[in-house]
């Protein structure tokens, strides 16, 4: 049996999720910040990177690289990166209540999202169109594409106003 995309999409959302109740809400937006770094970098410079490895010499490198591979590759680069290395996340504030747990789970959850919604863009309308067709998921997040990239912003600054700030040092 070959799983479909609606599987592969819907578990790695699971997995986002849960990664957002093991690390918290802190780290979640660091993940969620790092996210929208990588996306930036890989729009603006994969295709320019793209192009400076397509001049490689054949023989010296194997390169069937695609501007869809290049944007991929650089956006988990930066993204896992900056998660790991950024050092802009806060502390963790202790005790969590059930508002916080359900904004830590939503915000691993519009992670996920934002995530798919990423490297969505940087595939081919071809490509897009061929997953969209197997995944009711997929053509959801193709349909609503300008939310999943803006949706993680809005509910961070919605739940500032929800949540009590983090004690300070």
């Amino acid at each position: 049996m070959i799983p479909s995309w609606d599987l592969v999409i819907g578990i790695f959302l699971a997995i986002g999720i849960g990664y957002a109740f093991l690390l918290g809400r802190e780290k979640i937006l660091t993940t969620i910040v790092s996210t929208y770094i990588g996306f930036v970098i890989a729009t603006i410079w994969g295709d320019a990177f793209t192009k400076f490895l397509s001049m490689i010499p054949q023989d010296t490198v194997q390169n069937n690289a695609t501007s869809f591979t290049v944007k991929v590759g650089l956006f988990a680069i930066f993204t896992i990166l900056l998660t790991l290395k950024g050092g802009y996340g806060a502390k963790p504030s202790g005790a969590k209540s059930l508002i916080e747990m359900g904004a830590t789970g939503l915000l691993g959850l519009l992670n996920g999202t934002f995530v798919i919604a990423s490297v969505l863009s940087f595939a081919t309308e071809k490509s897009i169109s061929t997953i969209a067709t197997a995944s009711k998921i997929a053509t959801y997040a193709q349909n609503y594409y300008t939310w999943w990239i803006v949706l993680p912003a809005l509910v961070i600054l919605g739940l500032s106003f929800l949540t009590p700030p983090p004690p300070k040092d």
